[in-house]
């Protein structure tokens, strides 16, 4: 079977690893950073919690975060406004998240907030801030965004607002600065080379090399073959995003595909979800040189 456009960016390795094993599911520890409580309010404790969890979030998608500024508007909002550097491009970071009374609210805020907006996914993972802020999963999650402009020009910009029951979370990223130029051609091509190679060492054949397809709706490159292990068929599907957080963006508009055509699943991290459609699986997750692949059984 085939999927238009559903991305994965995963360390090849670690992807083969799991095809025809069972999956095993891990949370990703929340690092540390400090708000500014006043003597006078009583914060919302998730928000409190959710605050340096962002922060370690936001760190594992970008190269660095060169500033970070916590806001408390009340006692049940904050604002945090960051500046980041991801492959040489500088980004702008805001995002604000509030307690609502109820959940019932929260989606009535959200839906209120979204127009234009399409929606990105309605699962979370267990090293999602809020999740770790709660301890728990949300009953109710929705995650809508949209995407302007390109990284060529200088002026990409991603804005999304999540609800977690009666939170709601407004995120806008911008790009500042052309930064490094994604890879050329003949280095992307020694990258499927070297893939193509992986999935050998690791038990695999390549039955269809990895051949480009030409580009995504929004203009990146994609790649599409197939490989067999353990006498089972798979399409690979490749797709070369420009930073990390656009990754992000494409793993979860990949998921939210294999959802909306009967696939359930669950995140082994942040980068890793793997997902089961009657006796078909499939598995995305991102990897360190800004491509997606997604590789689902035939």
């Amino acid at each position: 079977m085939k999927l238009m456009y559903v991305g994965v960016l995963i360390a090849v390795a670690m992807v083969l690893s799991v095809l025809g094993a069972g999956c095993t599911f891990s949370t990703s520890p929340a690092g540390s950073a400090s708000s500014s409580p006043t003597a006078t309010q009583q914060h919302d404790a998730i928000l409190e919690a959710q605050v340096p969890a962002i922060k370690e979030a936001l760190g594992q998608m970008v190269d660095n975060i060169t500033g970070w500024d916590v806001t408390w508007n009340s006692p049940n909002s904050v604002t945090i406004v960051a500046s980041t550097i991801d492959n040489g491009i500088q980004w702008s970071y805001r995002e604000t998240d509030m307690k609502l009374n109820t959940t019932e609210e929260a989606t009535a805020y959200l839906n209120a907030n979204n127009g234009g907006y399409s929606l990105v996914s309605s699962t979370t993972s267990s090293s999602s801030p809020w999740v770790i802020a709660a301890g728990r999963y949300p009953t109710v999650y929705l995650d809508y965004g949209t995407e302007s402009g390109s990284t060529s020009s200088g002026d990409k910009i991603y804005n999304d607002i999540f609800q977690s029951d009666n939170y709601i979370s407004v995120v806008n990223q911008e790009q500042l600065s052309q930064g490094t130029p994604t890879a050329s051609s003949s280095s992307w091509s020694t990258e499927i080379a070297t893939l193509e190679s992986r999935f050998t060492d690791s038990g695999a054949t390549v039955t269809s090399s990895l051949k480009d397809t030409g580009k995504t709706y929004d203009g990146y490159p994609w790649y599409e073959g197939e490989i067999t292990k353990n006498g089972t068929q798979y399409d690979v599907n490749i797709v070369q995003a420009d930073s990390q957080a656009h990754a992000m963006l494409v793993m979860n508009f990949s998921i939210s595909s294999l959802i909306k055509v009967g696939y359930t699943g669950e995140y082994e991290s942040s980068t890793m979800w793997h997902g089961t459609q009657d006796d078909y699986i499939a598995t995305v997750g991102i990897a360190d040189s800004n491509y997606v692949m997604t590789i689902m059984e035939e």
